[in-house]
């Protein structure tokens, strides 16, 4: 237990190692082609991202609803073929290696709150 009376979340045990794993990583995997590769992208993979933000806030101001949008470009996907087709977001280290899918619709009114009812999660990009 922490000193809050919360549960410890990581032991001492587990931190040494991992930031012995971390220590390995840093020293050999940035000098790699994959590790020179994946440094390279980031550049690339920020400036889509920051014009996948732009677009949708510029959609919800218009009423548009983007909640499919929010999820495609803001999320970081996989570079497959099937994602690369529906436009999705293609990043260097994903987060989405398959389909993801609310369920729901909502539309966002102009001052970036959710409509009545609405669930979309544009409102949290508003809060960034």
């Amino acid at each position: 237990m922490d000193t809050d009376g919360s549960a410890e979340i990581l032991t001492e045990e587990k931190r040494a190692e991992f930031a012995a794993l971390f220590r390995e990583f840093a020293e050999y995997f940035p000098d790699t082609p994959q590790g020179r590769n994946h440094i390279d992208a980031y550049g690339r993979d920020r400036m889509s991202g920051r014009e996948n933000f732009k677009g949708i806030v510029q959609a919800a101001e218009r009423g548009e609803d983007v909640t499919d949008r929010v999820l495609l470009e803001l999320l970081p996907h996989a570079d497959t073929e099937a994602n690369r087709s529906k436009g999705a977001w293609i990043h260097v280290a994903p987060a989405v290696q398959s389909d993801v899918n609310v369920g729901s619709k909502a539309s966002v009114d102009q001052t970036g709150g959710l409509a009545e009812g609405g669930r979309c999660p544009v409102a949290l990009c508003y809060s960034l």
